[in-house]
């Protein structure tokens, strides 16, 4: 059924602003972008005349338009609750680019305004809706590697950046600008709540002061551990898997676009009988035949979906939220565990930069 397409007012005409949220919006039927605000008056005339839209020199300015429905938060990470809070204390629903804020504690008064307003806040981690995050929950609920007790993410490159996402003040980093979209996945995957968790930041190659290096180690309360490695220092001369699953009974290793399993039923297992009087043989291992099956699959094969989708279904239909700011508040509390165990960032200049 056709439904009235929402009233998009956009704040932040960068990368994620344009590159991200204006791209996919002026492409929807259900989407009309009605107005739209950046500091620099050149960029948002020029978007302005391309969309049909209003162009305004102020967030102020945008909020005045009673034809604004929806406001996308796409300014720098340091300005994300301001921004967001003033939109919806205006009355407005909000789509917030990720990071949702900078501490939990942001992003508990931010949740706090969005119940009081009565309009919906939802956080642009779209990641959850990508193909391969689905396919890796297919696999694991098929229950074919058996229980899960251990998920590795790992993205690297060797790059010297120089924007303000490299600067501590901006809110910058790959904490708050890279690992948030994978934490999230990981987060989802884990099954329960993160009991502790553990954080390397290093800067090693950007302009800035912020962390270019994170490693990060989790332990959820049901026991499933997590690592995750992004890093813009790393110059490999080879690939790592982008995702490893270790269950009791195989693992996945994939690159995002192919996933091969290794596995075996456990049914079809011989018996494993404990002999600890036994003496060890050479090698130090049970030589035994194990039945494992090897598969690839594709991972476009999986059902994907679309972050805008489930915003026209909210907002149209009463549909249920995916990506709920509780949930994503859980990523905030472990962001802030993360930085505890931190120590803390050397200054620019001191090693390798």
């Amino acid at each position: 059924m056709d439904i009235e397409p929402l009233r998009y007012g956009i704040v932040g005409l960068g990368r994620a602003g344009v590159g991200i949220h204006l791209r996919q919006l002026k492409q929807r039927p259900d989407a009309e972008i009605v107005a739209v605000c950046d500091p620099l008056a050149d960029r948002r005339q020029r978007i302005a005349e391309e969309v049909g839209a209003l162009a305004c020199d102020s967030l102020a300015a945008l909020l005045a338009r009673d034809e604004v429905e929806v406001v996308v938060v796409a300014t720098p990470s340091h300005t994300h609750v301001a921004d967001a809070s003033a939109a919806l204390a205006a009355g407005r629903h909000v789509v917030v680019e990720k990071p949702l804020a900078l501490t939990l504690s942001e992003a508990d008064e931010l949740i706090r305004l969005a119940r009081h307003s009565g309009r919906r806040l939802f956080v642009h981690q779209n990641y959850r809706f990508h193909k391969d995050f689905q396919h890796l929950r297919q696999v694991i609920d098929s229950g074919v590697l058996g229980p899960i007790f251990h998920v590795k993410f790992y993205a690297v490159r060797y790059a010297r950046r120089n924007d303000w996402q490299t600067l501590i003040r901006y809110g910058g980093g790959n904490l708050n600008n890279k690992a948030t979209h994978p934490l999230d996945q990981v987060l989802q995957l884990l099954g329960a709540p993160v009991a502790s968790a553990f954080g390397d930041l290093q800067h090693i190659a950007s302009a800035g002061d912020a962390e270019d290096h994170v490693k990060i180690v989790l332990r959820a309360e049901n026991g499933i551990t997590a690592e995750l490695e992004l890093s813009d220092a790393q110059a490999l001369p080879f690939s790592y898997p982008k995702w490893i699953v270790c269950g009791h009974h195989g693992t996945l290793c994939s690159d995002g676009t192919t996933s091969t399993l290794r596995y075996y039923d456990p049914a079809q297992a011989p018996p494993l009988a404990l002999e600890p009087d036994t003496a060890a043989t050479v090698g130090f291992t049970v030589k035994e035949e194990l039945p494992w099956r090897e598969r690839t699959l594709n991972v476009d094969d999986a059902a994907g979906g679309n972050f805008y989708d489930n915003v026209a279904d909210v907002l149209r239909r009463g549909g249920e939220m995916v990506v709920s700011p509780e949930s994503v508040r859980e990523m905030m509390r472990v962001l802030d565990l993360i930085r505890a165990s931190a120590a803390p960032l050397a200054p620019v200049g001191s090693a390798g930069g």
